[in-house]
């Protein structure tokens, strides 16, 4: 997502904090409404205007995990899986304890998005941290697939290893 764009988001935001301030209304308010814009938007289809409302909504307040978390899911759809794997990193390293089940999929669906591009090294990273929280996507599943990854990599040691898990 371009610089320009993230910041004109952020003027935006903090805009609105002013003025809700001077209306009696705080940034989590304005962080619900843009995580609720962000859905409308994102079922209707309008993926880039989803985006900016779900960064809007983390501008607001970053310490919500779930905007980070749909974000992610809308920038592999939308096939961004570089800031993709950016959000979710960033949700990893704001939420490190979390055990939400829901970073088992996105990262399993980061690894296929870098699969089909073609760069199996951050594939089998992604892969890696799907196996690493439980949900979902079984981890038979997952272990098969970096073990598929591996073997395309030349890497038959890790890929037996992962054939062994699933």
């Amino acid at each position: 997502i371009p610089m320009h764009r993230r910041l004109a988001i952020l003027s935006v935001v903090l805009a609105m904090g002013v003025v809700c301030s001077a209306f009696g209304q705080d940034q989590g308010q304005i962080a619900e409404k843009m995580w609720s814009d962000g859905i409308a938007y994102a079922r209707a289809g309008q993926t880039s205007q989803a985006i900016d409302a779900y960064l809007a909504a983390i501008a607001a307040r970053p310490s919500v995990q779930k905007p980070y978390l749909e974000l992610t899911s809308i920038l592999l759809a939308a096939g961004q899986p570089d800031e993709a794997s950016r959000t979710l990193q960033r949700a990893r390293r704001m939420f490190p304890s979390s055990r939400d089940r829901e970073y088992n999929a996105l990262y399993y669906q980061l690894g296929n998005a870098y699969i089909s591009s073609g760069r199996l090294g951050l594939a089998a990273e992604a892969m890696e941290q799907a196996a690493s929280v439980k949900g979902n996507i079984s981890q038979d599943t997952i272990y098969k697939k970096l073990g598929d990854v591996r073997v395309d990599l030349l890497q038959f040691d890790g890929a037996e290893e992962a054939y062994a898990q699933a």
